[in-house]
């Protein structure tokens, strides 16, 4: 009988730590290299995609963007301090003028419903002296409707990232 357990002991004993049939049998072990490499993928993304979650809008002077004011097409403006940019939004109704529809038919979203906007936009060399120059324009042409811009600031592809999840989850 002694004999016999040592046998037993001795078959499972030469049985590879692969092949046994044990309910404990442990997988692949967990790494924290994985976690580094699923954050490095991320990244990468959000750098390479970043320009997707950015507004489109079509480049245009700041001399065009007076010519819009004139003729009354201006709906909103917004001033991105940071970036020394001016976004332009044009009127829903003005959006079917020729003028707008061969601007922004290149994006194939003319309509308002499509295209919410900005719809164009220019690079200045500070705020300020934007501000200075549209008082000017206002002044020159008091028979002009003022659009009062609205200044901002906007951060990188994280805040563009998290403002676009927030609008699209309201």
């Amino acid at each position: 009988m002694a004999q016999e357990d040592l046998k037993q002991n001795d078959r499972n004993r030469s049985r590879p730590p692969g092949n046994s049939d044990d309910p404990q049998r442990r997988g692949p072990r967990f790494s924290i290299y994985w976690v580094w490499a699923a954050i490095a993928v991320i990244l990468i993304g959000f750098n390479v995609f970043s320009g997707k979650f950015a507004p489109t809008a079509e480049d245009t002077s700041q001399q065009d963007f007076y010519g819009m004011l004139t003729k009354g097409d201006v709906d909103k403006v917004d001033v991105i301090s940071n970036k020394n940019l001016v976004r332009i939004y044009i009127k829903a109704d003005s959006l079917k003028k020729p003028y707008y529809q061969s601007k922004l038919n290149k994006k194939n979203s003319p309509t308002p419903k499509d295209n919410p906007g900005p719809h164009f936009q220019f690079t200045i060399a500070k705020p300020e002296i934007f501000a200075d120059d549209l008082r000017d324009f206002y002044r020159k042409n008091p028979n002009i409707k003022e659009v009062t811009p609205k200044y901002d600031t906007e951060g990188d592809c994280w805040h563009r990232l998290s403002s676009s999840c927030f609008r699209w989850l309201s």
